[in-house]
């Protein structure tokens, strides 16, 4: 992947592949960023919220990890992909909440799509009650697919077909 650099209120991002010496920083920004969902659910025990360093780091064997940084090396936030098949299943898109709704999100979810071109299929699981991330995600093309129930929340599991399928006429 290319690193991209954006310019969102007068501040540079960069987009880049996110190497492990980045673990600690985005477990940081996870917990931040997924503490408002905590509070929504009334449950703190969801897997953003407890997990590990460990954990983190075992995922970049697995998985394809962005991280969003600003032009003074700041981690503002992150988004993981791994192929299982030909579906590329996407998580832990995270953002510093004082740099939400600045399209962060929006250009790590666009980066971290095109970081997987052969997959047919892009799917994600976001809270039933997480209006704003529902809403990023259906203007990214995703659509609802299925309700999941995980311990105390509902999640919405949503998927969106790649272009690669598209053009293939699938």
């Amino acid at each position: 992947m290319k690193t991209r650099t954006l310019f969102i209120e007068k501040m540079e991002i960069i987009i880049k592949k996110a190497s492990l010496k980045d673990a600690s920083d985005i477990l940081h920004v996870q917990m931040a960023a997924f503490e408002s969902e905590g509070k929504l659910y009334n449950d703190f025990t969801i897997s953003p919220l407890v997990e590990t360093i460990e954990q983190v780091v075992k995922d970049f064997d697995t998985h394809i990890i962005l991280k969003s940084v600003l032009n003074n090396g700041q981690l503002v936030g992150s988004v993981r992909g791994v192929m299982q098949g030909d579906i590329c299943w996407l998580s832990r898109l995270s953002v510093l909440p004082e740099y939400q709704k600045k399209g962060i999100g929006t250009n790590l979810m666009l980066e971290i799509e095109k970081c997987f071109p052969k997959a047919c299929r892009y799917e994600l699981a976001a809270g039933s009650k997480s209006y704003g991330n529902i809403n990023l995600y259906k203007k990214l093309g995703y659509e609802p697919l299925e309700e999941i129930k995980k311990n105390n929340v509902i999640l919405l599991r949503m998927g969106k077909t790649s272009k690669k399928e598209i053009k293939n006429g699938f």
